[in-house]
């Protein structure tokens, strides 16, 4: 089976917790099934003095929180979560 090379994809992520100021908006692309995914972020109401990262998970379904959330995407199985983790 061949896979078409010129398949673009795009998916957004409307940043808008109800228990915090932080809003934004995560775009992800490739330009094929085979590139490497882009990911861009514009968030506002972090603290600009502190580190911060981000995780995302399989689904966008928060009715309970992280549980309904589903895996954290972790190709590499990394410790995450901190500022000093991989």
């Amino acid at each position: 089976m061949q896979i078409p090379q010129d398949n673009k994809r795009h998916a957004i992520s409307i940043l808008y917790p109800h228990n915090s100021n932080v809003r934004g908006v995560v775009s992800f692309s490739q330009d094929s099934i085979l590139s490497p995914t882009k990911v861009c972020c514009s968030v506002k109401g972090l603290n600009p003095n502190a580190k911060h990262g981000i995780h995302v998970h399989e689904f966008g379904d928060l009715t309970d929180g992280c549980t309904t959330a589903g895996p954290h995407y972790n190709p590499q199985g990394k410790n995450h979560g901190g500022p000093f983790e991989e």
